[in-house]
């Protein structure tokens, strides 16, 4: 995955490629138009030669030259105009065709980086992660709480889909006002019970308002760690570190190492000094197991970061084959 400061240099070249290729085709239209019509050249440059004229004449010439001036340049306009129409053409048609007609394909606008180049970020980031998970499949939308038993069950101590209405409506209203001021959030339960469905609907939506989103399991984040750990300034540690929402899926699954036990108190303690959230969804369901893998200090900074959201029902995957 590319960093922010990377994602903003493609999607800059990708903007200054379209004004480009769209200034190259307003050429080739303009010179395709002068072949068919010969006359074409001589008025377009008799039109630039009176623009340039009127435009003294505001400074040093006379009230009567400038209007005279308009009324040849408007002539001449109306010569272009009857001149193309005849062979099929209009003026629009060698106007370069900007994708963005605030900034024209130049990235800026007003001195700021133009909302286009904000859009293709969080689009260059939403082809990233639906490249390693589920992400087009799991909105808000495509939940359904068909899939949680509506009865008491004992064993949870609950409706099940009661309680994951009210979960879901946590994710939603989280994911709805993201800002770096929400809390981390910890999903915990067995497997196929929704926790990566719901933590990537809360991406798309923290994308979609903006927000720079890191998405990535676990066991990928430990293993590539394990192969950056001699390099203390990796782009993947920067990107977790310093991600305004990062989603940490499936803890739990990882080959751990004790460099990864330390990783992890870096990732939980630095992100909590930063104030920036992260999801973790994890299969581990109770404190002690999480403390006898994390170690003491590492389980306490992770549970003590983060509001608590334990899932129950039965795994929808087989529910659904």
């Amino acid at each position: 995955m590319q960093t922010r400061e990377e994602l903003y240099k493609s999607a800059f070249r990708q903007v200054q490629s379209s004004r480009q290729k769209a200034l190259v085709l307003s050429k080739q239209r303009y010179e395709q138009a002068c072949q068919e019509v010969p006359q074409l050249s001589s008025l377009m440059a008799q039109m630039q030669s009176c623009r340039a004229q009127l435009s003294r004449s505001m400074i040093f010439g006379t009230p009567q030259q400038r209007e005279e001036l308009q009324q040849k340049l408007q002539q001449l306009d109306q010569d272009l105009s009857a001149l193309l129409q005849e062979k099929g053409w209009s003026a629009q048609s060698f106007q370069p065709q900007f994708q963005c007609n605030l900034c024209q394909d130049k990235g800026e606008y007003q001195g700021k980086t133009c909302r286009c180049v904000h859009l293709l970020v969080r689009q260059l980031r939403r082809k990233e992660i639906s490249s390693i998970s589920a992400l087009e499949l799991s909105t808000f939308d495509s939940f359904s709480l068909e899939h949680y038993p509506n009865r008491y069950m004992p064993e949870f101590e609950c409706n099940p889909r009661k309680h994951m209405a009210e979960i879901f409506s946590y994710c939603k209203k989280y994911a709805e006002h993201f800002t770096t001021k929400n809390p981390n959030l910890l999903m915990t339960g067995t497997a196929g019970l929704g926790k990566t469905h719901l933590a990537l609907a809360i991406a798309n939506t923290a994308i979609q308002r903006g927000a720079d989103v890191i998405y990535i399991s676990s066991r990928n984040l430990f293993d590539q760690m394990e192969l950056e750990k001699f390099s203390p300034t990796s782009d993947l540690r920067k990107m977790v570190m310093e991600a305004e929402l990062l989603i940490l899926d499936d803890l739990g699954t990882e080959f751990l190492t004790q460099y990864g036990v330390s990783f992890l108190y870096d990732i939980v303690n630095s992100r909590m000094l930063r104030r920036l959230p992260t999801i973790y969804t994890t299969n581990i369901l109770k404190e002690d197991m999480l403390r006898a893998r994390y170690t003491e200090k590492t389980a306490s900074r992770l549970l003590g970061s983060c509001e608590l959201l334990t899932f129950f029902g039965e795994d929808i995957r087989l529910m659904e084959h």
